[in-house]
């Protein structure tokens, strides 16, 4: 019996109050689907028990060590989170804990502690992956401030149960979650599709890039960087080029209204997954029915967001309805999505309403603005503090557009036999700087699962964590080297606990499995593209010289691990 997790009706139904005291957490697990919320183990006896872990050095089944917790408020007053250092919180409190432990975050879990169970061996963690089932939990279950908004909004995406509950679609699980997920991930995770939409989005991210100098000066980065993650997938998904991040769209009009979408989505996301998902005080005025003056601000922002992007897809269906569209515009994704809605056979379960599909491009559109950006401003953050790295990184893009590209950035050049220190570098940012607090996290929805030779019932809730930043794995761990990821260095780790991170499920900071994030192709090639243009047109350097290292770096955690990028100076190379 584990520790803090037996808690019997009581605790059970008082489970809502434990939804609503929720905290800062450091961590994502999954929403259990188990009828009962009793973590029982049983250890049993395995072969696999002999010997010792490659990855830490540990007994091959580590001592499942248990953080103490508190019902509602989990582990948290024993060990608060330091979101101004989320990479040296998490590694101290491994240290704490061990490889293997229980802890509390109160909401991801319907164990009234919050339990959750955190791992760093990634081969163990298949198992979780492998236990996903049909209808996996995910991630987005636990973002209720979204899944509000949603609601008071009536978003199409939501609808209601036979038995009177709420279904939330693409932000739940079941057969909704299903038809939803299927129909938005089709044109965006195939990867020769994907591909196919690399000219439209390396135009796009060209395009912004005169607008990095006095966004540089200014120290605004983080902000151009959120406007150029806009541009570039407004090219994939509408065939737009936006010019936001450069300020010089050719209807002034368009481009005020793209820079309120982008402000919009900005402040939402902020205030959803910071001010309002970790102010107990909020939950509990959400759940009783009250709406505070912060709710009703990021209620007005979410519904800026619908309008805009309502607007702007109503024009596409307009002119397409005239014959009025261009060839990219045809080849965009929205324009597919409506060939797929219209070729839905009449009367299959699965199809979806227009007003859906609408809601599907209108959500990714508006995802596209913090998720992108906060990836490529940790690859800019690398770039201006390592000069050497970005030399390197300089002249091979510039031999590959030379050599393969025909005086271009195609995606042939973005491919990794053409440039494989680009994806080193790249690798090698997720590696030391990710923007998520752990690699993945996932319940066993389908069936019961034997974890280091204990027993967990269905709905456990599993954390892999990211030790690629942890120096009592990686001895270097603080040195940034994109040639770590070059074939002789991986195939010298193997057999050693460094072997970690080069396990797939380490591979990005998408997530893996059934929930992996479906616009994840689009968005690696959106980075790859920005950066390589960037290091082609501009020489990066820190404005200040207070700033030398990673450490000097200021961090903030609203809602992924971001730098606070300082003021930097785009020098322009000679072209």
């Amino acid at each position: 019996r584990i520790p803090g997790t037996n808690v019997g009706r009581a605790a059970r139904d008082a489970y809502p109050l434990a939804r609503l005291a929720s905290m800062s957490f450091t961590f994502i697990g999954r929403r259990s689907g188990a009828s009962r919320h009793v973590i029982l183990a049983r250890a049993k006896s395995t072969a696999a028990a002999a010997g010792a872990c490659p990855f830490s050095g540990a007994e091959a089944t580590p001592k499942l060590n248990h953080a103490p917790k508190l019902p509602i408020v989990g582990s948290l007053p024993f060990f608060p989170p330091d979101e101004s250092d989320m990479y040296g919180y998490l590694n101290r409190r491994r240290e704490k804990y061990g490889e293997w432990y229980s802890f509390g975050a109160p909401g991801f879990s319907k164990s009234i502690f919050g339990t959750v169970f955190l791992m760093n061996n990634p081969s163990e963690f298949v198992k979780v992956v492998r236990g996903e089932g049909t209808y996996p939990s995910g991630i987005v279950e636990y973002l209720w401030p979204i899944r509000a908004a949603l609601k008071e909004c009536n978003s199409a995406l939501v609808q209601t149960n036979s038995d009177g509950t709420t279904n939330y679609g693409l932000f739940d699980h079941g057969e909704q979650w299903k038809k939803q997920r299927m129909f938005l991930q089709t044109g965006m995770l195939d990867p020769r599709t994907a591909k196919g939409f690399i000219p439209g989005i390396s135009r796009a991210a060209e395009l912004a890039t005169s607008g990095a100098p006095e966004m540089g000066k200014e120290g605004k980065l983080n902000h151009y960087l959120n406007t150029a993650a806009f541009d570039m997938f407004s090219s994939f998904m509408l065939g737009e080029y936006t010019q936001a991040a450069a300020g010089r769209a050719d209807d002034k009009s368009n481009n005020d209204e793209n820079i309120r979408f982008c402000n919009a989505a900005i402040r939402f996301m902020e205030m959803s997954m910071a001010d309002i998902a970790r102010s107990p005080y909020e939950m509990i005025m959400c759940k009783l029915g009250i709406k505070t003056e912060k709710w009703r601000d990021m209620i007005d922002h979410w519904k800026t967001v619908q309008e805009i992007g309502s607007l702007k897809l109503d024009r596409f269906m307009e002119r397409r309805q005239r014959g009025e569209l261009n060839d990219v515009e045809k080849a965009s994704y929205f324009h597919n999505a409506l060939e797929r809605f219209e070729a839905q056979p009449e009367g299959n379960e699965s199809n979806l309403a227009l007003d859906e599909v609408k809601q599907l491009c209108i959500l990714s559109l508006f995802v596209s603005v913090d998720t992108t950006s906060t990836v490529t401003s940790w690859n800019l953050v690398h770039l201006a503090l390592n000069q050497e790295v970005q030399e390197k990184l300089y002249h091979e893009v510039a031999a590959a557009v030379d050599s393969v590209g025909e005086g271009q950035l195609t995606a042939t050049v973005l491919e990794r036999s053409n440039t494989p220190y680009l994806t080193a570098f790249i690798r090698e940012t997720n590696r030391l700087t990710p923007p998520f607090p752990s690699i993945t996290s996932k319940s066993n929805s389908s069936k019961p699962i034997e974890i280091f030779g204990q027993e967990f019932p269905v709905g456990t809730n599993f954390v892999l964590e990211n030790i690629g930043n942890d120096e009592r794995f990686i001895p270097d761990a603080n040195s940034f080297r994109p040639e770590r990821w070059f074939a002789e260095e991986v195939e010298s780790r193997k057999g050693t606990k460094q072997e970690y991170i080069d396990h797939v499920l380490a591979r990005d900071p998408f997530g893996q499995g059934a929930r992996r994030c479906p616009g994840s192709r689009v968005a690696m090639n959106e980075v790859l593209s920005m950066i390589s243009h960037l290091v082609l047109k501009y020489k990066i350097q820190v404005s200040s010289p207070e700033i030398k290292t990673l450490d000097d770096i200021e961090k903030n955690w609203a809602p992924f691990i971001a730098p606070n990028i300082p003021k930097l100076d785009f020098v322009p190379r000679r072209q």
